[in-house]
């Protein structure tokens, strides 16, 4: 026996049964809450342990995120983001096309040239562009430039009647007036009142010999001149060619 025990007997008398030291010291009733207490502190540490293994995963997976994903989050303070320059609007677009047509009427094909291919650079579906650098290349004598553009104005704006109608124009020129009359038809088509694309018909339909197909499509072109306030010089003299066609034909 310790000496602990030895002591313990004297206190509470010899002829009680022998019990261990521990007995004595720590009652059986005070240990359970004891211990109830010690496992919940346990559990608290261990979830939380795994709370902040799983929010520095998180963590990570955010700044993973952040780095994969640029432009979403906002850079870290002290950090400024590269702005792109803002796009040319449309609007400078018609500027530039409208500055073309200035240098175009003033016969500087080349600035005109230019003015027209940067309306197009802000633009690419920029239709009018196309048709008019389509004139200015046909006015420095690049017919095959010309047709290229006018065809890209017409896919553009398929009812476009300038473009069709300037098309029909170009074709004549490279001889082939068949195909020419096709487009005039179908700028007519697009605008019923276009008197410019009656005329132009009308000399290529005379020139193929289609006199009566011709000489209505002149009387179509003075109705409608008069209607736009066209020159009275040119629609007398078209009234004078179409007296002649008459004299050919036999028509009082």
């Amino acid at each position: 026996m310790s000496i602990i025990y030895d002591a313990i007997k004297k206190i509470h008398g010899s002829n009680q049964k022998e019990k261990s030291a521990s007995y004595y010291f720590e009652d059986k009733n005070r240990r359970k809450p004891f211990l109830v207490k010690i496992a919940i502190i346990l559990a608290v540490f261990i979830f939380a342990g795994i709370g902040l293994i799983y929010g520095f995963k998180l963590f990570s997976l955010d700044v993973k995120v952040r780095k994969e994903v640029p432009g979403q989050f906002p850079l870290p303070t002290g950090r400024t983001s590269a702005q792109m320059p803002p796009k040319p609007s449309f609007e400078k677009a018609v500027e530039l096309n409208k500055k073309g047509m200035d240098f175009f009427r003033e016969k500087k094909f080349i600035d005109a040239k230019s003015s027209f291919e940067a309306a197009l650079q802000i633009d690419p579906n920029y239709a009018e562009a196309y048709n008019n650098l389509g004139l200015t290349y046909k006015q420095m004598g690049s017919l095959e430039m010309a047709k290229k553009n006018y065809e890209e104005a017409i896919r553009m704006k398929k009812d476009y009647p300038e473009a069709l109608n300037n098309y029909g124009l170009l074709l004549s020129s490279m001889g082939d007036d068949k195909k020419s009359v096709e487009y005039f038809k179908m700028a007519i088509g697009s605008d019923k009142d276009y008197a410019d694309a009656f005329l132009n018909m009308a000399i290529v339909l005379e020139r193929q010999s289609n006199i009566r197909e011709a000489r209505e499509a002149y009387k179509n072109f003075i109705i409608l001149a008069k209607k736009k306030g066209v020159d009275e010089h040119m629609i007398n003299e078209v009234k004078k060619h179409i007296a002649e066609i008459d004299r050919k034909i036999g028509i009082e």
